[in-house]
């Protein structure tokens, strides 16, 4: 799996992962550059790297819109590995996350072709509460 990690700042802190699989993301770069790779070029990081960047961008502007709460995304980080692996690393960097995750399947389509992934937002503790609380769901 390739993933592109965004740490949120803000009322709600934690960290967003939008992850596709690896051939997912091959796909897109060499759609967008005209460049065909089985691996990550530089070039291929930065394209995988923006593309995170708007998408976890727009999610968590909208859900900072939706809620009233200040959503700031920090610098986005390209991962490579495993889904577990990177799913672990994100839980166990901090040692204060809880058990519960937003996880979001996304879908776009052009023409007759998809790109899937999933978009993971990993509250600190508290944060989520406080998304589900400005919803009037807790």
């Amino acid at each position: 799996m390739i993933s592109v990690i965004v740490r949120v700042l803000g009322d709600i802190p934690g960290n967003i992962l939008f992850v596709f699989e690896k051939e997912t993301a091959f796909n897109m770069v060499a759609s967008l550059t005209g460049e065909k790779s089985d691996h990550l070029n530089e070039m291929g990081e930065s394209v995988i790297c923006e593309i995170g960047n708007i998408i976890s961008s727009s999610y968590m502007s909208s859900i900072s819109r939706f809620t009233g709460l200040n959503a700031t995304p920090s610098v986005p980080a390209v991962t490579y590995d495993m889904l577990g692996a990177i799913l672990s690393t994100t839980f166990i960097e901090s040692g204060q996350y809880d058990d519960y995750v937003l996880d979001i399947e996304t879908i776009f389509v052009e023409d007759n072709s998809e790109v899937n992934g999933h978009f993971y937002y990993v509250p600190v503790p508290g944060s989520l509460e406080k998304v589900l609380g400005s919803l009037g769901i807790a």
